[in-house]
């Protein structure tokens, strides 16, 4: 995931994640059984979605209730106007698409929204922990006491409930300004809550992270999700460099974005997750905030030696992998 430079919205460019959308909601258009605007049938278009999104960002939906459809808690949708200079937030574009309906649960510091049907609803309900525990998790990386906003989780049967919200057949959506995250509800959906929450959190507790940032907070999701398709990422690093294919540092953090996700996903994650286990989190928040030019200031270390370090450290921590 990536800041988008004077939009505020933190993006994911995997093909695992979902990228950040500009623009209006999607209107949804009858026009013989298709919807114009995203060209898909309007039957397919109620299919139920996860996504998770905070209370906060959930603005200017005052007098979208009925648009929206049932809501079946007892809180109330009496937020903010929104502000149409602004792109609209994640949660906006789910609640005011005319095609879903949704029903909206709470836990103790999330928000989450199921489609309205009882299918949707007993299958998005089993991962009420998952959410909690995926908050949970990312403050303890983060070292932070607590996250004061309510995080919204929007589930979503599949990917194209993702294209009719938000025009990209992805998985999952982090929208860190405005708390919000949607997800699309498969057996890969708790690893991919762990990644997109951390997003949310990070930036949110953290602040934005000094440029280039793509590394350190693409970096930051992968480790806080724990592995990346199953393997662990120093176990994955290692193998990454027995077989040359390990990028240089320079490239992984200038040029993130251009690089294969399969080696700068996981080269990134394990990195990350070397400086916190080694160095600890107030040096990781350092390099978030100030930047890979203070890398001397707050390890010691150049950043071609933290490199060497780290590609020896995995070397002897990713030689066996872990059970």
């Amino acid at each position: 995931m990536h800041l988008d430079q004077g939009i505020g919205n933190t993006t994911c460019r995997c093909s695992t994640h979902a990228f950040c959308m500009l623009g209006r909601p999607l209107a949804t258009k009858k026009n013989n059984g298709f919807c114009t605007e995203a060209g898909l049938p309007v039957r397919k278009m109620r299919r139920t979605a996860v996504m998770v999104c905070c209370a906060s960002a959930l603005v200017a939906m005052a007098g979208y209730e009925s648009a929206v459809g049932q809501v079946s808690d007892t809180q109330s949708l009496d937020l903010p106007n929104h502000n149409h200079s602004a792109p609209a937030t994640l949660a906006e574009r789910a609640l005011r698409h005319s095609g879903y309906r949704w029903i909206r649960d709470a836990t103790d510091h999330m928000d989450l929204y199921f489609f309205n049907d009882s299918h949707s609803y007993e299958r998005g309900r089993a991962h009420h922990h998952h959410a909690e525990a995926a908050r949970k998790h990312a403050l303890g990386i983060l070292g932070a006491p607590e996250y004061e906003s309510r995080v919204g989780v929007f589930y979503l049967d599949a990917m194209e409930d993702m294209q009719a919200l938000f025009g990209a057949q992805v998985l999952g959506k982090a929208d860190a300004p405005g708390n919000a995250v949607a997800l699309v509800l498969d057996e890969d959906v708790t690893r991919r809550e762990r990644h997109e929450i951390m997003h949310v959190l990070s930036w949110g507790s953290w602040g934005g992270a000094a440029m280039p940032n793509a590394w350190i907070s693409e970096g930051l999701a992968v480790f806080a999700q724990g592995d990346y398709l199953g393997h662990d990422l120093h176990h994955r690093a290692h193998q990454l460099g027995q077989s040359g294919s390990l990028l240089p540092i320079d490239t992984l953090i200038h040029c993130f974005l251009e690089q294969g996700e399969s080696v700068s996903y996981v080269q990134a994650g394990s990195l990350v997750r070397f400086v916190h286990e080694v160095y600890g989190v107030e040096v990781l928040r350092g390099l978030w905030q100030q930047g890979v030019g203070r890398t001397v200031e707050l390890t010691g270390r150049t950043l071609a030696q933290l490199d060497a370090e780290w590609r020896l450290y995995v070397a002897d921590t990713g030689d066996v992998p872990l059970p």
